[in-house]
């Protein structure tokens, strides 16, 4: 039999499941927030969330680009996951996620998320279905020293 090792926190992600998990003093290989736990993933969850070091993050639902940005300042986080970006704005301070390996974004990266994202000097692998593609952001990621799929 297959065990599940995705944690998912309870709807709402209610903060004694995260303070749970920090008392457990163990990081969390995989953490999974699908819609069922949030349609939205907003600063105010990624706040909560971000005190929890976590390898893999599989954000299964929509995901503001400020929410985004405090999600990437997880402790240990290596893989991100993202169901859609929303909303308007920069994405910003991509450099400081420096464990990050892998990010993948299936909807709403534009050309200029794209030229953010290449900051990001660690990255591996990227995915980034549905992204607007300019010719400057090519030039971006071609430029990436790490990046070995894309």
């Amino acid at each position: 039999m297959h065990k599940d090792t995705w944690s998912k926190p309870d709807a709402g992600i209610p903060p004694a499941w995260v303070q749970a998990q920090l008392t457990r003093n163990a990081p969390l290989a995989q953490l999974d927030v699908p819609m069922a736990v949030t349609r939205v993933f907003s600063v105010r969850l990624a706040n909560r969330l971000n005190r929890l070091p976590t390898q893999w993050l599989r954000l299964w639902c929509q995901v503001t680009r400020s929410a985004f940005r405090q999600a990437l300042l997880t402790p240990e986080l290596h893989t991100l996951d993202v169901l859609s970006l929303r909303g308007g704005g920069k994405l910003r301070d991509l450099e400081q996620a420096r464990s990050l390996r892998t990010l993948r974004v299936c909807n709403g990266l534009t050309a200029q998320d794209l030229i953010r994202v290449s900051r990001c000097t660690g990255l591996r692998e990227l995915g980034a279905q549905g992204a607007a593609l300019s010719a400057s952001a090519i030039a971006a990621l071609a430029d990436m020293p790490e990046l070995q799929a894309l």
